[in-house]
């Protein structure tokens, strides 16, 4: 289950201090998008907050509440791009980190899609639809093909 924002800034505010350190709020971006946001990025937004606060001393210290929200909302930049999406989720599923999936990973997706009714002959006619070199394994290009054709 996913946290809502003021939920996740709460979890990675250790010590209930009401700021996020430079850590806590990699790590809260990082939950919240799925994206580990880059150097530059990360400097930018850091360097930026001074404008969310009205006192000095509490801005250098880290992000409040008040600024994560409005990142979360304005910088569509640190979400993660259709294709970046697709391929999270591809190693997700790829527990063997080769670069592919056999058909009992496959079945596991079909599954956690609620497609437990799918009987074993068509889950087989799509695994080798999908398998477009016939090698027995589904690659990162023939996975999002079915997941952007079938609007997954």
């Amino acid at each position: 289950m996913t946290l809502n924002t003021e939920e996740a800034f709460k979890q990675f505010d250790k010590q209930s201090k009401g700021f996020l350190t430079k850590h806590e709020f990699k790590c809260a971006i990082f939950y919240k998008t799925g994206v580990k946001l880059r150097y530059d990025l990360l400097k930018c937004l850091w360097n930026e907050k001074e404008k969310y606060y009205s006192e000095k001393n509490i801005q250098s210290q880290g992000i409040n509440i008040r600024y994560f929200k409005h990142i979360l909302k304005k910088h569509k930049e640190i979400y993660p791009t259709e294709d970046q999406r697709l391929e999270f989720e591809f190693q997700s599923i790829d527990s063997s980190r080769r670069g592919r999936i056999n058909f009992k990973q496959f079945n596991e997706l079909i599954e956690s899609y609620k497609g437990i009714f799918i009987n074993e002959k068509i889950r087989e006619s799509i695994f080798s639809h999908l398998d477009l070199d016939r090698d027995g394994f589904i690659g990162i290009q023939d996975y999002k093909l079915l997941m952007v054709s079938h609007d997954i």
